[in-house]
């Protein structure tokens, strides 16, 4: 099921992102779907936009009033709400940023360290990272007190994990196999 999700956000994504790019309006496309994303998460919202006795035009004066969606969004979200899909508006918000980023030659890392970074911490990892990748990055960041010190970091499909932890996993592997 979750895959049929993802097929189907990222077709609209794909042809969200191409009608964007055509009329330019990339970044401001990015930020309706975020809008929306963020608004039909609200029961309340989900709840009026899937009204089935409240008119479009209704629905369209409301969502223009909330924020300052572009008129062809507002046909998505019909869309979306005449084929009882308003819940993978999340996905579909998702998927358009990484076609974005992607793009852009962005990529997004996740990076999980003992404690809070600080930005300059986060700096120096940014530029690591994105000499390893060749890409830029943007780092999204988290904390696992159980990582003892060091970091790991997720981009995309891929784990370079510098912990602590890791390490001491990798020692106790050597030593019951007695290597050491």
């Amino acid at each position: 099921m979750a895959k049929r999700v993802y097929a189907i956000a990222m077709r609209y994504a794909q042809a969200l992102h191409e009608l964007a790019k055509e009329q330019k309006s990339l970044d401001k496309w990015q930020e309706d779907l975020q809008n929306l994303s963020r608004l039909t998460e609200d029961a309340s919202v989900d709840e009026f936009l899937s009204n089935p006795k409240i008119v479009s035009a209704r629905k369209h004066a409301v969502l223009a009033k909330l924020s300052d969606i572009d008129p062809l969004m507002l046909n998505l979200v019909d869309m979306l709400v005449a084929t009882r899909r308003l819940g993978i508006m999340r996905a579909i918000s998702g998927e358009y940023n990484r076609l974005l980023n992607e793009a852009r030659g962005v990529e997004d890392a996740i990076v999980t360290t003992a404690k809070p970074a600080s930005e300059a911490d986060t700096e120096i990892i940014r530029q690591q990272l994105s000499k390893i990748t060749g890409k830029k990055i943007n780092i999204l960041t988290a904390t696992d007190p159980g990582l003892i010190a060091g970091l790991k970091a997720r981009i995309g499909d891929k784990l370079i994990d510098g912990s602590i932890s890791r390490r001491l996993v990798l020692l106790q592997n050597e030593i019951s196999q007695g290597r050491i």
